[in-house]
């Protein structure tokens, strides 16, 4: 598995696992807004260098999201970029979150949610 070094945001840290696996942590206590969304997307394009990729999601139990950036999240353009996103949280608060996102949004790439990262990338390496 390759490892590249890390991108830090505002909100999260980025690094590419594999030659189509991005590991996204987000950081602690942060609300990721439109604009984080935006952020990183530019940094996905670099790293991914315009290709899909999967993506491994760590969500900190401290974090939170503008329904804005939930919705978005969710968009058809958004599959442009990613493949799959396997995400990983800790708190069954978190967890239903992350169940009601893939229901009510219904994002066009697969979405699964798992309780560790090694779980969510042998999910990614699979598919």
């Amino acid at each position: 598995m390759i490892k590249t070094k890390s991108v830090q945001t505002r909100a999260n840290t980025i690094a590419r696992l594999d030659k189509d696996i991005i590991r996204v942590a987000r950081r602690k206590g942060i609300e990721m807004t439109l604009q984080d969304l935006q952020e990183i997307s530019v940094v996905y394009n670099q790293i991914l260098i315009n290709q899909q990729g999967k993506f491994l999601i760590i969500v900190d139990d401290e974090c939170d999201s503008e329904v804005g950036f939930i919705k978005k999240m969710a968009e058809v353009e958004r599959s442009k970029v990613k493949k799959a996103g396997a995400l990983i949280v800790n708190s069954l608060g978190k967890r239903l979150e992350a169940n009601f996102y893939i229901r009510r949004y219904k994002p066009s790439h697969a979405v699964k949610v798992f309780s560790s990262e090694r779980e969510g990338l042998d999910w990614l390496m699979a598919i």
